[in-house]
């Protein structure tokens, strides 16, 4: 067995877990792939892009390999990044060979070379697990002119050499579930590939192993929110096995792009009209939180919620009897339009300080709402979920992360009736 069978033997088992949902077909051409990094000359990104959809796309395909991306690096101007995937490095070879050595590129290699300063930053991956998913994805005819307004992120982790394996057990044990309960799901994962260059006059990169993530974003606002709050949580829950900094490329779909990322969001002011009205709940309490506890306190409670700022937020006023005596807090909730997302707090009538907020939103009926706080001293993120809702009914929960959102301790849950 080759180091590349043991790579992708292990790290498909321990991604199959984290990422079986996501892929509906086998994998296109992703066995080998490659992320190209060109330095382009002041100013002619725009022109390589044009003369790429136009001569370099179809004509690589017909020849075995898949362009699966093409991207401007929203942070360098001056920089073009596109994905390439192949079957095998047989195939690798044959596609490449039979390209750079076939009339379209003879044809138009000048102009290219004329736009690019250098294009020897290159990497050869491997899938973890199946690669992207390319089921249902259609790519956008020649002379497409559309600039999407969603944000691709590249995570680039730098990893021992031999670890490739090892990491992406721990990745889609540790934090690929995360991110997907952060509401920013794994697109795909790559590692280095450990087999040779099948096509030396095209040089990778050497000198570098890497643990790669993809995910999608809707707008660059959302990326912001995420790489402020979770992201960053997660990147340093990863630190210690790195061997050295993380760098996350921000990357804009070109117009053909095969890989666009989501369709922006529907408006999601109404997410909460559910809530509206007045609810007995059933609490669930555990006495100690992130103590190895398993010791729930069940209680009583009434919630009545009504909206605010003419829909654009609401607010319920609770009433806990907790044993010992009841006590009042507040839920504060308000819709930002132009990010299109909710933020939440709670006020406890006990205690004069308020709760930091968590931010999110609804997808496929379940809400994820994440944010930043501590507890006894330590940062932990902080989740809140509402689940299960019907006309008369609802769920919420209330979770912490001590580990950058690895791990995740329900410390409290609220069933919903509604009274009226």
């Amino acid at each position: 067995m080759t180091r590349r069978d043991i790579l992708a033997t292990a790290a498909a088992t321990a991604a199959a877990g984290a990422f079986s949902a996501r892929a509906s077909e086998p994998a296109r051409h992703q066995q080998i792939v490659e992320l190209r990094q060109y330095a382009m000359r002041p100013g002619r990104r725009d022109a390589l892009i044009s003369l790429f959809e136009d001569r370099f796309v179809e004509s690589q395909e017909a020849l075995g390999s898949t362009v699966l991306g093409t991207f401007r690096d929203l942070d360098d101007p001056d920089r073009f990044v596109w994905l390439r995937g192949f079957e095998s490095p047989q195939g690798r070879h044959d596609a490449l060979d039979g390209f750079y050595t076939g009339p379209v590129w003879q044809a138009n290699r000048a102009a290219a070379n004329a736009a690019i300063a250098d294009s020897d930053n290159v990497l050869q991956l491997s899938p973890i697990g199946a690669g992207f998913d390319l089921a249902g994805l259609s790519r956008a005819p020649v002379g497409s002119q559309a600039r999407s307004t969603a944000v691709i992120t590249a995570t680039l982790c730098p990893i021992a050499r031999g670890q490739e394996a090892a990491f992406a057990e721990a990745f889609a044990r540790d934090v690929a579930p995360a991110l997907a309960a952060a509401g920013a799901p794994v697109l795909a994962s790559f590692a280095t590939d450990p087999g040779p260059n099948s096509y030396p006059r095209l040089p990778v990169r050497q000198d570098l192993s890497v643990f790669v993530w993809f995910q999608a974003f809707d707008s660059e606002p959302a990326q912001a929110l995420f790489a402020a709050g979770p992201g960053a949580a997660f990147q340093r829950s990863l630190t210690p096995r790195l061997t050295g900094p993380i760098t996350v490329q921000r990357l804009s779909p070109t117009a053909r792009s095969l890989i666009q990322g989501p369709v922006p969001a529907t408006d999601g002011r109404k997410d909460f009209d559910f809530l509206i009205g007045s609810w007995r709940v059933k609490h669930r309490r555990l006495k100690a939180r992130l103590a190895g506890s398993t010791d729930w306190v069940p209680f009583e409670g009434w919630c009545q919620c009504r909206k605010t700022m003419g829909g654009l937020g609401n607010v319920d006023d609770n009433v806990l009897n907790i044993p010992g005596g009841a006590y009042g807090a507040v839920g504060v909730r308000r819709f930002d339009a132009k990010l299109n997302r909710w933020s939440i707090w709670w006020l406890d009538a006990r205690y004069p300080d308020i709760d930091t907020p968590v931010h999110g939103g609804f997808r496929d009926g379940v809400g994820t709402f994440i944010g930043e706080d501590s507890l006894e001293g330590r940062p932990i993120l902080v989740r809140f979920t509402w689940s299960k809702i019907t006309p008369s009914t609802a769920h919420w929960s209330q979770a912490f992360s001590p580990d950058g959102g690895a791990t995740w301790e329900v410390n409290w849950d609220m069933d919903f009736e509604r009274v009226t």
